[in-house]
This record gives C-alpha cells, sequence and structure tokens, in this order.
C-alpha cells in the first residue's frame, strides 16, 4: 500500500517543483484573465444601466408634460382635442442630450408624434424587431403588460439617415392609458459599444502589463528555484551514494535552500572525517594483525629449536 502511493506520488503532471512553481505562474494568469473579464462585464452593465435610468428619467419628464395637458381637459379648461395638440407639440419639441427625441404611438400603431423625423408621422412604421415583429406591436406589448413600461432592442435610422440603413438603438416606452397612447424614447447603443470595447482594450492592457511583469518575475525565480534544487539534489544523491568526493554547490543566500545546501556541506564533511577514521582503525588493524602475525611466527621458531 505504501509502495504504491510512493509511486503514485513520483508520477503524475505536476512531479517537479519547478512544474508546481509553473503551475502555480498559469493559475495567476488565469485569475487575472478572470479578474479583467469580471470587471469590464461589471462596467458593461453599469454603462448600460446608466442609459436604461437615463431613458426612464426623461421618459417620466415627458410623461408627466403629457398628463398636465390632460388635467387640463380633465379641469374642464381645454377640449381634450385641444389637449392632446398641446401635448403632441410638447412632445415633439423635448430634447434631450442634444439630439435626442420622443416619440409618441397610438393603439394601433399609428406615430402620431416622431420629434426627429416628421415625414413618419400619421403611418404605421413598418420596421420590425430581430425576430419579424412588427415594432409598434413590441412597444404596445410592453405597455400593456403588467409593468405599464418596459425597455425594447432593435434597429432604427439615425436622424438625417436612410430608412434602409439602420442602427442599434434601445427605446423605454410607457403607457399613458387614458389617451391609449405609448409615449417612448431611445439612444443609439452603437457609442456604447464603442465605449465598452475601449474599456475592454484599456482593462486587457493593464491586466496584460501586470501579468507580464509579476508572471515574468515569478518565471525566472521559478527557474532560479528549479535550478538551484536540482543541483543540490544532483550532488546530495551522489553523497548519498558514496561519493565523498562530490562538490556541493555554493549557495551563499540565506533562505531554505542555502541552509540546506550548508547542512548537506556538514554532511559531507562528517562523511569524510568518518572514511578518514575508518582509514586510520583499518590501518591500526593491520598493523596490529600484522604484529600478531610477527609475534606467532617468532614463537612456533623457538617451539622447533626446543
Amino acid at each position: 500500500m505504501t509502495q504504491s502511493s510512493e509511486k503514485s506520488g513520483q508520477g503524475g503532471l505536476f512531479k517537479s517543483i519547478g512544474s508546481r512553481l509553473m503551475a502555480v505562474v498559469l493559475l495567476f494568469a488565469f485569475a487575472m484573465i478572470a479578474i479583467v473579464t469580471a470587471l469590464t462585464y461589471m462596467a458593461a452593465d453599469a454603462t448600460y444601466a446608466s442609459r436604461r435610468d437615463q431613458l426612464r428619467t426623461v421618459t417620466e419628464t415627458t410623461y408627466k408634460v403629457i398628463e398636465a395637458q390632460y388635467l387640463q381637459f380633465k379641469a374642464g379648461k381645454i377640449s381634450e382635442a385641444e389637449a392632446q395638440e398641446r401635448a403632441k407639440l410638447a412632445a415633439r419639441a423635448i430634447r434631450y442630450n442634444k439630439d435626442d427625441y420622443f416619440f409618441v404611438q397610438d393603439d394601433v400603431g399609428s406615430t402620431i408624434v416622431h420629434g426627429a423625423r416628421p415625414d413618419q408621422e400619421n403611418i404605421v412604421s413598418k420596421l420590425a424587431d430581430s425576430s419579424g415583429r412588427p415594432l409598434w406591436q413590441v412597444f404596445h406589448e410592453l405597455c400593456v403588460g403588467p409593468a405599464g413600461s418596459g425597455f425594447a432592442y432593435y434597429e432604427y435610422p439615425k436622424p438625417g439617415a436612410a430608412m434602409d440603413d439602420p442602427s442599434p438603438k434601445m427605446s423605454y416606452v410607457k403607457w399613458f392609458a387614458p389617451w391609449k397612447w405609448v409615449v417612448g424614447t431611445g439612444v443609439y447603443i452603437d457609442d456604447l459599444s464603442a465605449q465598452i470595447w475601449h474599456r475592454i482594450y484599456v482593462s486587457a492592457g493593464i491586466g496584460l502589463v501586470f501579468l507580464i511583469a509579476i508572471g515574468g518575475l515569478g518565471f525566472f525565480m521559478m527557474i532560479g528555484l528549479s535550478r538551484r534544487l536540482k543541483t543540490l539534489s544532483h550532488a546530495m544523491t551522489a553523497l548519498a551514494q558514496g561519493e565523498s568526493e562530490v562538490e556541493i554547490p555554493v549557495m551563499r543566500a540565506d533562505d531554505e535552500i542555502g541552509r540546506m545546501a550548508r547542512a548537506v556541506q556538514v554532511f559531507k564533511d562528517a562523511a569524510i572525517e568518518k572514511g578518514r577514521l575508518e582509514m586510520q582503525a583499518e590501518g591500526a588493524n593491520r598493523v596490529a594483525e600484522q604484529g600478531r602475525a610477527s609475534r606467532e611466527a617468532e614463537k612456533a621458531a623457538e617451539q622447533r629449536q626446543l
């Protein structure tokens, strides 16, 4: 059981200290990549969340403007038709972020307000989302749902662009129930993609610098430690095989390997001293044996003379 455990411990992918140190460097590299990926994802999510909050806020403002006109009608101060015209005029004029605008659709999909393209008013847009559903239907389903509002992602031409040249866009729509209007606005998100990719490049660049610096330092430290341990291992193996003349590598560093090398030098010196003492003892024994043999020979010669 013990022998099999020892054999299994000697094999495997990380059988040497060098390979284990390399695994630590690689683990650091993977950890750095994971951290950069996570931070980039969190930054991208925060960017989109900020834009969604902005859309929700400005839509609420326009919603209040339309609601104010409706309340004027309910108070009997103006007619409903006049209230609607005032509401449409106000929604058509509102801008934010310099060029971003609002649109209003009725419950059958006809655009009654389009802040950037008056030519699209009083018609039902034929544009559809990626699944093929008409956009007005997507907006209407979001508005009549439990939340009464929601976000939609689709493609729509930028102001001044041809209708067959759409760009990615994110919109927020809210249902104005008294007049069955869909009040909404949107922003083009190709700039968000550019911002996110810029952050990815910057984060990846910073991570790569740290990876090269720390990983390179770790790699060279690993090479140095592995070389020192391998040299010391060869010397210890030779010493264990009785080669007392083997040179112990000089390691002046005051670390574990340096102290181990100095301890091996002590063992080597002790082994040499032990060999010297054994040789002295063997020589003394040989001299004693020769003296004993000489005395026995003299004694035997004396007995023959008698």
